[in-house]
């Protein structure tokens, strides 16, 4: 029968013992455990930590269970005294009040057996903690929680996503196949299955399937008890701040097997939350490294390249074109009075325009063609080996394209372009410079309509 513990931390007192508790504890030698352990509890001073540490843990995790390895010198009644490692583990209760406290007494191990617990307690930390690959540190997890009992059992552990609200299996060890599929994903809610039940209340169950429940549909009880599975027990597993991460589960065909694993299944939580914490903030540094690099690449409002990446591909491209002696061309355009379009339908407005507008071009030009937000209503586009007669073509189906849009309330939007070539001596500044010019000379002509920088002179498109 499993030893059980229930304590009273803050009287320093037992409120009640099992009788494997008695029967271990008898074993040890010590004949009288509610004066043995409330001596431990009392004492600050002594040898025995397990016990105080216990305490003391406790009042710093009050609603958490804690799992731990100490060693203990224990003397019994007739003064005899044996030194031994133990795998305590506690459990506060819920539904109680003050600090009553669960504990589940475990692992005794000899003193020469105490260096190789220890060695294989830390080589599963390391092997959860450093593991990159999810699953397989989940299933040291497992493997290490399965080697605890000689008797069958299968273990797994689900995963909640909170995208879907539900629960994913994961890591499986020794479970039927049969039941992989349907233990595959299930709603975090009560009644979706023992994990599910167990993840909504915040709590450990114990379902045994023979008997009506509530807690998983009866189709799935039936499917498990055609595979041999006739109990199953489920932990939640949650992070520091109590999200829930996931749940451990444990499935057998005799409740024995269960109960002999419960003082073991917390520890294993301890970990699996490290373990899932630990992947969560990995997941979330990569998140924010793509999303810092997505906004270091592309415009905000619009989706086009940032300035920063239009100068770099400018650059680029200018280097190609001095190698390789191939044609360049580089067209720059704003919107014709959009300070009008802002100041008459609002700033919401004028952000739809632009927009709706760098979707059109977008649309317009190749694939390897670049279209960047130069900065607030003004564009830059690069044309890779295209001549400037070519790039005046281009512009002039941009200028069109925009012209044609929808852009309701505002009546009308249109753009005026300047168009540059590059030659030999060009640089990123100079290229720039002319188109700007022809911009300018567009402007000055009336708006909406294509200019080109021809080296001698400005040349217009004709519409």
């Amino acid at each position: 029968m499993l030893p059980v513990i229930l304590l009273d931390t803050a009287k320093a007192r037992v409120l009640s013992i099992s009788p494997g508790a008695r029967e271990w504890m008898a074993g040890l030698g010590v004949y009288r455990p509610e004066t043995f352990i409330e001596r431990q509890l009392a004492d600050n001073d002594g040898e025995n930590l397990s016990f105080r540490e216990l305490k003391e843990q406790l009042s710093l995790h009050h609603r958490e269970s804690v799992s731990f390895i100490d060693q203990v010198e224990l003397v019994d009644d007739v003064g005899r005294t044996r030194r031994l490692a133990i795998n305590v583990t506690s459990l506060p209760l819920a539904c109680t009040r003050g600090d009553q406290l669960l504990v589940f007494v475990s692992g005794v191990m000899s003193e020469t057996d105490d260096d190789t617990a220890f060695q294989k307690f830390y080589q599963l930390i390391g092997a959860t903690l450093t593991q990159p690959s999810l699953p397989l540190a989940l299933n040291s997890i497992l493997s290490a929680l399965a080697k605890t009992t000689s008797q069958p059992v299968s273990l797994s552990v689900s995963i909640y996503r909170p995208e879907t609200d539900s629960l994913e299996l994961t890591t499986r060890r020794d479970l039927p196949d049969a039941l992989t599929e349907p233990l595959k994903t299930a709603a975090a809610g009560y009644g979706h299955g023992v994990h599910a039940t167990a993840a909504i209340l915040d709590r450990p169950v114990l379902q045994d399937l023979r008997k009506p429940s509530d807690s998983l549909p009866r189709a799935l009880a039936a499917k498990m008890m055609a595979a041999g599975v006739t109990f199953w027990a489920s932990w939640p597993v949650c992070g520091l701040n109590g999200q829930l991460l996931g749940t451990l589960d444990v499935y057998g065909n005799r409740p024995g097997v269960i109960d002999r694993l419960s003082g073991r299944v917390p520890l294993a939580i301890h970990l699996a939350a490290a373990t899932l914490e630990r992947h969560h903030a990995a997941r979330e540094v990569q998140a924010r490294v793509q999303s810092l690099e997505r906004q270091a690449l592309f415009d905000h409002l619009t989706g086009l390249y940032s300035r920063g990446k239009t100068e770099e591909a400018m650059r680029q491209a200018i280097a190609h074109a001095q190698r390789y002696k191939t044609p360049l061309a580089l067209a720059m355009f704003d919107i014709d009075l959009f300070k009008r379009i802002n100041d008459t339908w609002g700033h919401d407005m004028g952000d739809e325009v632009l927009r709706s507008l760098s979707n059109r071009v977008r649309q317009t030009v190749r694939g390897a063609d670049v279209v960047g937000r130069w900065g607030g209503e003004e564009f830059l586009l690069l044309l890779p080996e295209t001549r400037l007669e070519d790039a005046m073509l281009v512009a002039e189906n941009i200028r069109k394209k925009v012209e044609d849009g929808n852009y309701s309330p505002v009546p009308v939007v249109t753009v005026s372009l300047g168009v540059a070539d590059y030659q030999l001596g060009d640089t990123p500044e100079t290229l720039v410079k002319k188109a700007d010019e022809a911009l300018y000379a567009a402007k000055e002509a009336g708006r909406n309509r294509v200019v080109a920088h021809t080296g001698s002179g400005y040349r217009e498109a004709a519409s």
